[in-house]
């Protein structure tokens, strides 16, 4: 007798595990599609950046939970330390949210009233705002990271300058 063949149907396991591997394929190539797409339209003006407080008011900026004064102040910004931007556009940090009016002193020394604030990260994931016309900015050269150093300011080092953070710009 001549050996018989036997030809099997694949298993039921076989065939949605194929289905599987094929969708998952599929929208990984759409994803990495959509990435690029996403990153020709962006601006190529835009630029990292990072944001402090201004000598005009006093080497005080107040990082909030909220685009808003009344918003709870999770630090306070020197003039030395550092966060990082979350939005690179145009200009530094934006584009902008707009919140509640605050006032300080601008950065040509004139007292302002404005409502744009911009998105920092200070705690992720949770957002976290500074008032843009109190504040200065640090813009970085093209395709390049914050030191980790300047990157982002942590409480224990704002404790350490203040002590516990008192009246500052917005």
């Amino acid at each position: 007798m001549r050996g018989i063949q036997v030809r099997r149907r694949p298993s039921r396991l076989a065939v949605l595990l194929a289905g599987v591997a094929t969708i998952a394929a599929t929208g990984a190539t759409a994803a990495s599609a959509q990435e690029s797409a996403s990153a020709v339209e962006r601006d190529e003006s835009a630029r990292p950046a990072l944001v402090h407080a201004a000598e005009v008011n006093e080497c005080r900026l107040n990082v909030r939970t909220g685009p808003e004064v009344g918003a709870s102040a999770l630090t306070t910004l020197t003039c030395d330390n550092y966060t990082t931007c979350v939005q690179s556009g145009s200009e530094p940090c934006a584009p902008y949210v707009v919140g509640g009016t605050y006032s300080c002193v601008g950065s040509d020394g004139e007292q302002v009233t404005d409502n744009r604030w911009a998105e920092v990260a200070y705690r992720a994931p949770e957002r976290a705002y500074v008032a843009v016309s109190c504040a200065a900015f640090l813009e970085l050269p093209d395709g390049k990271s914050p030191a980790p150093e300047a990157a982002a300011v942590t409480s224990a080092s704002n404790a350490a300058a203040w002590g516990t953070a008192g009246a500052a710009a917005a």
